[in-house]
């Protein structure tokens, strides 16, 4: 198994902020800090953890809204109830259509997922003629909500959260050519570093402490185990890949399938 790779991106991070770090919401305990956020604000500060800087709204958009649907679709395809059944028959053919694809998907055997995948990206997110791939996005994200209301956060909710996070100090945005450009707020992202490195300190003795045959996978569920998978998922430990728990984050949980099925 690959170690856990400690981060050092203080050169994109060390940006002038744009607030005092006497704004910056950052709890006595850090770790409290996704516990307080809510689940929508917690999924955009996931994104912004990875990506760290250079950031766009359209990006953010993407990502929250194809792992809402992918997540929608699963959870659809997975518990065919008669209640599931009726807002499949409720569906738009659109959306029908992609509940048909993505279960031939999620069937099929590695051969025949390669042409289903070809089928999936050219057929809802890549862009044609007149449809760009954000119009197709866009047109799955009425279908859902369609059947079930306001399941896939709008351009404008994502758009206020964002907003939110800017004023509690958490992410900072500049304007170039009339376009907003994020980053995460260099004082916050260091002390998100700092602890981030504590963690993964504590996960590396305990892997020199154990007894057990696979030393990764015993320090991984002692960390599981004191942390909860929100605060771990926070701090980008990836517990999910050492156990059978599907993570909390949808973002998380679907990265496969946005990466497989819709990036281009």
């Amino acid at each position: 198994m690959t170690a856990l790779k400690y981060e050092n991106k203080e050169s994109e991070a060390n940006k002038t902020s744009l607030f005092s770090e006497s704004k910056i919401e950052i709890h006595d305990n850090l770790d409290l800090t996704p516990l307080y956020l809510s689940d929508l604000e917690r999924e955009i500060m996931i994104i912004f953890l990875d990506k760290v800087s250079n950031v766009t709204s359209a990006l953010v958009e993407r990502m929250i809204q194809l792992a809402f649907i992918f997540d929608f679709t699963e959870r659809l395809i997975l518990n065919f109830s008669p209640y599931n059944k009726d807002k499949f028959e409720k569906s738009l053919p659109v959306y029908k259509s992609f509940i048909e694809d993505f279960s031939d998907y999620k069937l099929a055997n590695p051969q025949d997922k390669i042409d289903i995948t070809d089928k999936i990206k050219a057929k809802y997110f890549m862009g044609e003629g007149r449809l760009s791939s954000e119009k197709k996005r866009h047109i799955l994200v009425r279908a859902i909500n369609k059947i079930s209301p306001n399941t896939i956060p709008s351009y404008m909710k994502i758009n206020h959260i964002l907003n939110i996070l800017e004023v509690k100090g958490y992410i900072q945005h500049t304007a170039i050519d009339k376009k907003k450009i994020w980053s995460v707020v260099p004082a916050f992202y260091q002390a998100w570093l700092a602890r981030r490195n504590q963690i993964l300190d504590e996960f590396e003795q305990k892997k020199k402490e154990a007894k057990n045959t696979d030393p990764i996978v015993e320090a991984m569920a002692y960390l599981f185990n004191k942390y909860t998978p929100i605060v771990l998922e926070f701090y980008k430990i990836p517990y999910w890949k050492y156990s059978d728990i599907v993570p909390k984050s949808l973002v998380i949980k679907e990265s496969y399938y946005i990466e497989t099925l819709a990036t281009y």
